[in-house]
């Protein structure tokens, strides 16, 4: 005779919980407005709502970036140490402008 478990899963992060204490600690700490969107900035979100912001944004700058200079800015930025990303766009920019002078 086969034994059947409850379970509760959080779609967005693909955590599956047998025990409901444990789900609903995690669903709290998700629901704490302390995560940052890292594209955007915007501070003071839960989790998901910083993931769906984070998904947008990547959505937004994917669909405006040129393909045509794809290739070669990530083959330049792929093994930056710059840990800002603000930085990084300014170094990329001044490498393109002073490649097209």
């Amino acid at each position: 005779m086969s034994k059947s478990y409850q379970i509760w899963p959080i779609e967005q992060t693909d955590e599956v919980f047998t025990s409901y204490d444990a789900y609903l600690q995690r669903m709290d700490f998700y629901r704490q407005k302390r995560f940052i969107c890292e594209i955007t900035g915007h501070s003071g979100l839960n989790f998901f709502d910083a993931l769906q912001s984070e998904m947008d944004a990547s959505d937004e700058v994917d669909d405006a970036f040129p393909d045509a200079l794809k290739e070669p800015i990530l083959r330049k930025v792929q093994f930056s140490t710059v840990s800002r990303l603000d930085s990084l766009v300014d170094h990329v920019f001044e490498v393109k402008i002073d490649g097209l002078l």
